[in-house]
């Protein structure tokens, strides 16, 4: 089940069909990050290759204020909380990706939630 949940995610993303659905992004991430506060399904999530999808999706998101952006951001926040996603993360460059949306959620004039996300996890990863 989990699987097709990251599925979903990744098609959602490229905005492609999956089993005859066009899912949008918005609809899956709040069911990733809810599952991703479990101990045992983070070494599933990570397993399915979570991680890297979620990089991409924040380092590529337009939208800094948007719902999935900050849930994207939520959730690897969530898997902080497990030594091999965190050591995955910082292989994958996570800190440089985040320190780039911190710079880049500083020129927003909005009091964007995800800015506070972002430095929480940057500093997580630390």
């Amino acid at each position: 089940m989990l699987s097709e949940i990251v599925r979903c995610v990744q098609h959602a993303m490229e905005e492609t069909e999956y089993c005859g659905i066009k899912w949008s992004l918005a609809g899956v991430m709040l069911p990733l990050f809810n599952l991703s506060c479990s101990d045992s399904n983070k070494i599933e999530l990570i397993t399915f290759g979570t991680i890297p999808l979620l990089l991409k999706l924040i380092e590529e998101e337009a939208s800094l204020s948007s719902e999935p952006f900050e849930l994207a951001l939520r959730t690897l926040a969530n898997f902080t909380f497990n030594e091999e996603a965190k050591a995955e993360m910082m292989e994958r460059g996570a800190l440089g990706i985040l320190n780039h949306i911190i710079e880049r959620l500083q020129t927003e004039a909005a009091d964007i939630p995800a800015r506070k996300v972002a430095k929480d996890l940057a500093f997580m990863l630390s």
